[in-house]
């Protein structure tokens, strides 16, 4: 049986500029049930996750979610650094020094090394340990937001670091192919949507909704849904926030993602019959300057795109695999990227008569799609989530609300310097709203 057929509804959300060691990381270490499945972090002593700075060693340290004095850099050269080449092989040991170059930021536990434990990311633990989780799944890019999430969504990128002014240069968009072959989708957003950067007037059409509306829409049965669904949260380097940022991008702690992510899973869970039929997929961009032990080039090797300077994965982004169909508390070690998310939308409802689905650039046509983690002989019926991660995520998030404004990115309040991503949402706000006038 070709389980891929069971699904009628794909559900993507995509997070921000976390690693999967910094995230799930801790899943294989022995005091949070050593899994043996995972390539989670070693033993964090261990020679091979140290960094070096000013003839300091800096290891993977515990530590707590919360507001972070300084963003992470993340931006293709600080990634470089980040890597560390030695005689043409990346050793993984430049994040402490990447951080302190941008920050001059110099503390005995740098951010870019902590990882976090399931008190800090209940709804995320829920999920690795109830679902299936990706440990070879890397953001398609060694590059900042703009180009990975170009990559997810036109299977390519035509530039290599973030531009200040929409529209951000692409190509034809997953939602392009969709329309041609008659196939509906749909976008809920919290706020200002990300993906007006790469075509406004479709985020003006009746494909977008607020995500307030999400719920009530997966619960009706009478009414069709659109088999390809996209969730945007509020995104924290927006301009103007509707509502508490939850996209988990430094420096904002990660519990309103971990509250919003238990919003969507409920909202998909309350129908059992549309829950048995679906798939949701949950990653993160990029690592956001986080540490992560994989080399991606030693794991993954250097994967054919179009565009020669491409020629290399980012690091491993944590990513969920949620259905009834997945295995309980699984993980997949196949190498997957974004466009691993349009290889496998497209090879559902794209197929020409002669089975081919449209290219959408080299990186689709060699990606991996999700068919082959889907492995259950019939499908699970939803776990519920446990009191005690939902008393953890209600701890958590009031934490967040305390000190919110603390973004000034030298640890005092005030407001933060603009970034040319915001300026980037600054404008494509105008323009929306110029449109919307007209």
């Amino acid at each position: 049986m070709n389980i891929l057929d069971e699904i009628d509804t794909f559900v993507v959300v995509m997070l921000e500029n976390r690693s999967f060691d910094h995230v799930l990381g801790y899943l294989s270490q022995p005091e949070y049930g050593g899994r043996t499945d995972v390539d989670g972090l070693p033993d964090p002593n261990a020679f091979q996750c140290e960094n070096f700075h000013d003839n300091q060693v800096y290891k993977p340290f515990l530590a707590k979610d919360g507001r972070i004095d300084h963003d992470l850099p993340h931006e293709r050269d600080t990634i470089h650094a980040q890597l560390d080449f030695q005689n043409g092989k990346a050793t993984m040991g430049g994040f402490v020094k990447s951080y302190v170059a941008r920050t001059q930021s110099v503390v005995t536990q740098p951010p870019p090394m902590g990882y976090l434990t399931p008190d800090s990311v209940p709804m995320s633990d829920f999920l690795a340990r109830e679902f299936m989780i990706c440990d070879r799944w890397f953001s398609p890019l060694p590059a900042g937001t703009q180009p990975n999430r170009a990559m997810a969504v036109c299977g390519t990128s035509l530039i290599e670091n973030n531009v200040a002014r929409p529209p951000i240069p692409n190509k034809d968009r997953l939602w392009d192919w969709l329309e041609a072959r008659g196939v509906d989708w749909r976008l809920y957003d919290c706020g200002l949507s990300f993906n007006a950067m790469f075509d406004l007037p479709k985020m003006l059409s009746s494909n977008l909704r607020n995500f307030k509306r999400f719920s009530k829409d997966f619960a009706d049965n009478s009414k069709m849904l659109p088999p390809v669904i996209l969730i945007e949260p509020e995104y924290a380097d927006s301009p103007v926030n509707a509502i508490e940022p939850n996209d988990n991008h430094p420096p904002i702690p990660m519990a309103a993602g971990e509250a919003f992510l238990r919003e969507i899973y409920v909202a998909l869970t309350k129908n059992p019959k549309r829950w048995k039929r679906t798939l949701l997929i949950i990653t993160y961009d990029e690592h956001g300057g986080f540490y992560d032990h994989v080399n991606p080039d030693a794991v993954a090797g250097q994967p054919e795109d179009d565009n020669p300077a491409f020629r290399t994965y980012g690091l491993r982004v944590p990513a969920f695999v949620i259905s009834p169909w997945v295995a309980k508390s699984s993980a997949s070690h196949t190498i997957f990227d974004h466009t691993s998310i349009i290889k496998t939308i497209l090879t559902k409802f794209c197929r020409s008569d002669t089975g081919e689905i449209p290219y959408m650039g080299k990186r689709v046509a060699a990606a991996m799609h999700l068919g082959s983690v889907l492995s259950e002989p019939a499908p699970r019926s939803a776990p519920q989530i446990p009191k005690s991660a939902i008393n953890k995520l209600a701890a958590r998030k009031a934490e967040e609300f305390k000190g919110r404004f603390n973004t000034a990115g030298d640890g005092t309040p005030g407001v933060p310097r603009i970034s040319a991503f915001q300026e980037g949402l600054i404008a494509a706000d105008k323009q929306l709203a110029a449109k919307v006038r007209a």
